[in-house]
């Protein structure tokens, strides 16, 4: 697998480069905001800095609640985004590191679509 964590030195850049390659999976606005809305609801319940993005991601909760149970082969299959992301945060063993990660892509993708605070 690819490891653009380890082959880009400033955190910036792998942010960058990883939704990069993530939103290659994303082919319409349709997965792209369900794919953020899985995500916002995922970290809903995660720490303080997973609450912090949910938070401040411009959408309301009943936009994101549930949308974990609403998803589709576009988004979660074996070709989609979810699981791209996955495999790529994976690569960092912090679990804080790995959740500024996570929050830091699906923000790139979200402003990349236009999405939720950048709409």
């Amino acid at each position: 697998m690819f490891n653009f964590f380890k082959r880009n030195n400033n955190a910036e850049g792998s942010v960058s480069a990883a939704a990069k390659l993530i939103n290659q999976k994303i082919n319409s606005k349709r997965v792209a905001l369900q794919f953020a809305l899985e995500e916002l609801d995922a970290a809903r319940q995660g720490n303080a800095t997973a609450v912090n993005f949910v938070n401040n991601s411009g959408f309301e909760p009943n936009e994101y609640i549930g949308a974990m149970n609403n998803s589709f082969e576009e988004v979660d299959g074996p070709n989609g985004p979810q699981l791209m992301l996955l495999n790529h945060i994976m690569t960092v063993s912090n679990m804080d590191a790995r959740v500024k990660l996570r929050v830091a892509i699906v923000d790139n993708i979200m402003q990349e679509w236009k999405l939720g605070k950048y709409s």
